[in-house]
């Protein structure tokens, strides 16, 4: 008869950021103010001088993605330092990449690892379902195609 293994979860986190008094009160202070005016996107934008964001659908595939490179990396062996060595680029960025500590990334970049790899990203493009292609239609600057300007307001 087999007798049951244990099962060990360990959940991995990031190391804890040590903050100023005066640091945590600005973000307390933020945080307050984001839940009472709750700000639309385009106010968000505004405020922080972006023009553009990433909907959370386009940062979960690039998410996917990098999460695809890594394992690869690991699959093949490649240690972080000979990968910087292949692409050119500091094993800390590419450290920050895979673990999802630096937000953005452009498609270079990706494409980049790949090679590096001896992989390539293959790009696709496919219908958006009907409720996204009415929400896009709709006049917004807020969020837009990559590479787009917001047109001008009349």
């Amino acid at each position: 008869m087999r007798r049951a293994s244990k099962l060990t979860v360990r959940r991995q986190t990031a190391p804890r950021v040590e903050r100023t008094a005066e640091e945590l009160a600005e973000l307390r202070q933020t945080r307050e103010r984001f839940q009472r005016e709750k700000p639309a996107l385009d106010q968000v934008l505004a405020a922080t001088g972006q023009d553009e964001a990433t909907t959370l659908g386009e940062y979960f595939q690039a998410q996917e993605l990098l999460l695809a490179l890594r394992r690869e990396r690991e699959r093949q062996k490649v240690t972080l330092a000979q990968l910087a060595d292949r692409t050119g680029y500091d094993p800390a960025v590419l450290s920050r990449l895979f673990t999802g500590r630096q937000a953005n990334t452009t498609l270079a970049t990706v494409g980049r690892i790949a090679y590096a790899l001896g992989k390539e990203v293959v790009h696709t493009l496919r219908d958006l379902p009907a409720a996204r292609v009415r929400a896009a239609g709709r006049k917004s600057a807020a969020v837009k195609p990559p590479g787009k300007k917001a047109p001008a307001e009349p």
